[in-house]
């Protein structure tokens, strides 16, 4: 395993793991339907990288805003948390306060590698908490600050409010959602826009056609985006107060809901 660091502004993003090749033909079959086994987790982070839009800018200020509302003593879950990379950059940058950091996935592959990774990082909090299951099934304690990266466009559709309210009842007044999400354009001709763009960006990075054409067969009914409409009635409905975007490339968005101080 080969660990490098990119910059991010002035903070730097660790990321950890080999090259994806999950779509190559390094790997005969590919996964079809996709799947985040322990094949898919040892690439994540690059991964990731290479293949989302604005994903170091997302994780400055995802850091950005868990600095200036977190105080002693709160409690911040990262849902989906998958190798730690959100978490890592939130510690370092909180590294002052006493928080209780939580990380929650259902790959067992992906909190190894999590926990791999925050190691060296325990001696600045060692109130790091690791949960394996589904995000659905866990309680949540009260928090002030959840993240939900990349999650939702996973999770059935039919779920997606229940875990958007349980996330809601778990904050504090003044509390944030912070949710990334790649979403799902209203308008035909747009998303093949996007779609054509979005392509031009992962082969820009290394990919090769037959990598793009391999994984969006394998997402096929695995990835389910919604608008951000959908997301924003939704949130409202359940009683956040504000739903902010902060970013946007295409059709990835990064946005919070806040929840009413009163």
């Amino acid at each position: 395993m080969t660990n490098h660091q990119s910059s991010l502004h002035n903070k730097k993003l660790t990321l950890i793991g080999g090259q994806d090749q999950v779509f190559s033909g390094h790997r005969n079959p590919w996964p079809s339907p996709f799947r985040f086994d322990a094949a898919v987790a040892e690439v994540f982070d690059d991964m990731a990288v290479r293949s989302i839009p604005l994903y170091h800018e997302t994780m400055e200020v995802m850091s950005f805003w868990a600095s200036r509302i977190l105080r002693d003593e709160d409690r911040v879950y990262d849902l989906g948390c998958s190798t730690g990379t959100a978490l890592a950059l939130m510690i370092d940058e909180v590294a002052k306060k006493n928080i209780t950091w939580v990380g929650v996935d259902d790959s067992k592959a992906m909190l190894t590698q999590a926990k791999s990774k925050l190691e060296s990082r325990l001696a600045q909090s060692r109130r790091v908490e690791w949960i394996e299951g589904d995000l659905l099934d866990i309680v949540l304690k009260p928090s002030r600050f959840v993240v939900l990266n990349y999650v939702l466009q996973f999770l059935p559709t039919r779920s997606r409010p229940e875990l958007l309210k349980k996330c809601f009842e778990s904050l504090s007044g003044g509390g944030v959602l912070f949710i990334a999400e790649k979403l799902r354009p209203q308008d035909a001709f747009a998303e093949e826009m996007i779609r054509f763009r979005y392509e031009a960006f992962k082969a820009a990075n290394g990919y090769s056609k037959a990598e793009i054409e391999r994984k969006k067969e394998a997402l096929e009914n695995v990835l389910v985006g919604w608008s951000y409409e959908q997301y924003a009635d939704e949130l409202k409905k359940i009683g956040f107060s504000t739903v902010q975007v902060l970013l946007q490339w295409g059709a990835f968005a990064t946005f919070v809901a806040i929840k009413d101080p009163g």
